[in-house]
């Protein structure tokens, strides 16, 4: 992990700003905590079947691997709208079920054998952004179908896996995404792309950070383009003094 923290002159924090991200109620001084070159972290590649989308018991989903191995659905395919109760999800059955027999087999497609009682690869239901032009995406993020256990918000790893996806043309998070709200800013070294995805109680801000060789501001299959990917947080000053022993 990198952390990026704005500095004076001399090389010192200013606590006394009040930065607010999304969903923080007392500001504080801005962090950028990114991960660098986090495609393929666990399985060597951004996509582990080769492809950007597979099909499983009839569903389109996309495996991918960037920070942490997910499986990503659209809510259309599972008859949802996207923007369900994480408690209603839960209790559905049958939609479990079948969400954990998407993650055993897409599980084997990505080379990862059984994962009967294991919590990875992760998932999440994917669909178009509500009541809101500024975001990106909508996500339910689950945390292991075979518990019924949905996650009241998003991990942040699981964030900047379904970003990156939005990158790439054909998986079901591009498909599904408004590419429009798609933020870019122009460095020396780099490009760097802010997303927003909505969950259930607000929103998150993601970073993903690309090479400038690049096509048509999106990532490519192999993810050789793909730097880092982030999210921003505040710090705040606790304490400050002398100790003396």
């Amino acid at each position: 992990f990198v952390l990026e923290v704005e500095t004076n002159k001399n090389g010192e924090i200013n606590y006394t700003r009040h930065d607010s991200p999304e969903n923080v109620f007392e500001g504080g001084t801005k962090v950028n905590i990114f991960t660098l070159s986090p495609q393929g972290t666990t399985l060597g590649k951004m996509f582990p079947t080769n492809n950007v989308s597979d099909e499983i018991d009839g569903i389109e989903v996309t495996c991918i691997d960037v920070s942490r191995p997910m499986i990503l659905v659209s809510a259309k395919s599972l008859k949802l709208n996207g923007n369900e109760e994480i408690e209603l999800l839960s209790s559905n059955n049958e939609l479990m079920e079948k969400l954990e027999y998407i993650r055993l087999e897409g599980a084997k497609k990505m080379g990862m054998g059984d994962v009967s009682g294991r919590v990875s690869p992760k998932m999440a239901i994917i669909s178009s952004p509500t009541n809101n032009s500024n975001s990106t995406l909508q996500v339910r993020y689950i945390v292991s179908p075979f518990n019924k256990e949905m996650h009241p918000t998003i991990a942040m790893t699981a964030a900047q896996c379904i970003s990156s996806a939005c990158l790439v043309p054909g998986t079901v998070p591009f498909k599904e995404s408004n590419q429009s709200s798609i933020q870019s800013k122009e460095y020396s070294d780099l490009v760097e792309f802010k997303l927003q995805l909505q969950h259930p109680i607000g929103v998150v801000n993601i970073l993903v950070c690309l090479k400038k060789i690049r096509t048509n501001n999106y990532l490519s299959k192999d993810g050789n383009e793909l730097i880092k990917t982030g999210y921003t947080r505040t710090v705040s000053l606790l304490a400050d003094g002398f100790a003396y022993v």
